[in-house]
């Protein structure tokens, strides 16, 4: 009885022991791509790439460019920019979007 005791007891702590072991860690996230290219586009998608081409220095993080967008021949009213980049891996990003009103 003792030995049966003893190899139940052996078990659990077994048991304990392999619960509390840690996972592995997931793999690491790939590194950002640079953005090798931007364009814009209002109110009707031209198709990725066929959009007005920004000027850009490749980079990761282009939180600070400035960009000068022609609303010439716009008529009055409400219209969308939208503002997509590409990666170096020649993934474009999803496009972002702003409303903005044309009134001369």
């Amino acid at each position: 009885m003792k030995k049966l005791l003893f190899k139940l007891l052996l078990a659990l702590c077994w048991v304990q022991v392999r619960a509390q072991t840690n996972p592995p860690y997931p793999t690491a996230p790939t590194a950002p791509q640079n953005i090798i290219a931007a364009e814009y586009f209002i109110d009707t998608d031209p198709g990725l790439g066929n959009g007005t081409s920004i000027s850009i220095t490749p980079g990761v993080n282009l939180s600070n460019k400035t960009v000068a967008i022609n609303t010439a021949g716009l008529v009055n009213g409400v219209h969308r920019v939208y503002l997509r980049t590409k990666s170096g891996e020649g993934n474009w990003s999803m496009a972002n979007v702003k409303d903005f009103i044309v009134n001369f």
